[in-house]
């Protein structure tokens, strides 16, 4: 019997890195028998991702992509389990983190209906809330959307309850099946990330020649450039306003903005204070506690190792760019693109 591992994600940032390595390594995995669809002619593939599987569950479509019906449809299910059937790896391996947005434990019964003829592992890493939270707040200002950085906020944010999302996977697929790690960015670096990973399903790391993405994919973005796009967000359409045809236009600017050389001020992971990280971890306590407790069999119900934490870290960046900080940027900004444009109408 074939083996199918779903790499569930949290919504972060790991996510998009773990996607990037296995698409570059997909041929490196085919010799460990595992099976990774890269092939962006298959409707269940979208990127380097599998997204369209969830949606077709679901039958909720994803407002960032225009095409609602075709990543709905049914058949996209069907293709999927013909391909799984013809390859001749025992193992297949499947991503996204739209996987943990399945909060409904009906639609997490379909999936396992769906792979009822095969063995089924799932994955899912945890990260500190406050590290989560940062990454998610990367994520909006990318995309466009506005978040909201305060406090209150922030120790509400539902998708950093891990206990019942998993809890509920775990319920379906039973507990042996589902696999828990804990990613600590501050101890682990990207190569452990994947290694740990692959480790996982199986692959021999001393006989495989794996390549990484470069250090540019993926680049955390400065705090001052996040904040610059936040505001910017009230100004420009989000990626996922699908009706409205400035959409794509706007979402170039946000890139020409991410790629730009200005505003690289203030390191991303730190513009918390030590305060605000300690309000945070303490409003998620209990619902840690009982992931650690319930889900890990940890007796002391300590989910995340905070030695590593530095409580003396008094960093503590403004939350808001004022009208005139805006302007100056935009202004940085300009003169960027016509020194660009310059260029390119000199070597024309």
């Amino acid at each position: 019997m074939k083996t199918i591992y779903v790499y569930i994600g949290m919504a972060s940032r790991d996510t998009t890195l773990i996607q990037d390595f296995l698409s570059i390594n997909h041929e490196a995995l085919k010799e460990n028998d595992i099976f990774f669809p890269v092939d962006k002619n298959k409707s269940y593939v979208l990127w380097n991702q599998h997204v369209p599987l969830v949606t077709a569950i679901t039958g909720e479509s994803i407002p960032t992509y225009v095409d609602k019906e075709k990543y709905i449809n049914k058949n996209i299910l069907a293709e999927f389990i013909n391909d799984i059937e013809d390859t001749t790896e025992k193992n297949i391996l499947i991503s996204s983190d739209w996987f943990s947005s399945l909060f409904q434990k009906t639609h997490i019964i379909s999936l396992k209906k769906l792979f009822k003829n095969y063995n089924v592992k799932i994955i899912v890493y945890l990260r500190r809330q406050d590290d989560f939270i940062i990454s998610n707040f990367q994520q909006a200002v990318r995309e466009g959307e506005y978040f909201d950085i305060s406090l209150e906020r922030m120790v509400g944010f539902e998708d950093a309850k891990y206990y019942q999302t998993i809890r509920t996977w775990i319920k379906v697929f039973g507990e042996k099946n589902v696999n828990i790690r804990i990613f600590n960015e501050n101890e682990c670096s990207s190569d452990d990330f994947y290694s740990d990973f692959l480790n996982l399903i199986g692959v021999n790391l001393q006989n495989t020649q794996l390549q990484y993405p470069s250090n540019t994919q993926n680049q955390t973005i400065s705090y001052e450039k996040a904040l610059f796009l936040n505001k910017l967000s009230h100004y420009l359409v989000p990626i996922d306003d699908i009706n409205n045809e400035k959409r794509v236009s706007h979402h170039e600017i946000r890139n020409f903005v991410i790629n730009s050389h200005s505003n690289h001020v203030g390191e991303l992971n730190n513009f918390l204070s030590s305060r605000e990280r300690v309000e945070i971890m303490k409003s998620f306590s209990k619902d840690n506690e009982k992931t650690a407790k319930k889900l890990l069999k940890r007796k002391d119900g300590v989910l995340f190792d905070d030695s590593s934490f530095n409580l003396e870290q008094q960093i503590n960046y403004k939350k808001e760019l004022t009208d005139e900080e805006f302007i100056e940027k935009l202004v940085v900004l300009a003169e960027e693109m016509f020194i660009m444009q310059n260029k390119i109408q000199e070597k024309s």
